[in-house]
């Protein structure tokens, strides 16, 4: 049950990271999608 509810968190912030990119500049998202694969990573 944890598992998939991780996995559902990740393709969610997955799509969050694709419209961010598609709104903000460059280096912004790559900013944003730094922070949140470090998110990610510690929450696992």
């Amino acid at each position: 049950m944890i598992g998939s509810k991780e996995i559902s968190i990740n393709k969610a912030l997955v799509y969050s990271i694709a419209e961010v990119s598609k709104v903000k500049p460059i280096k912004h998202s790559l900013k944003n999608s730094s922070i949140l694969s470090i998110m990610i990573i510690l929450s696992l």
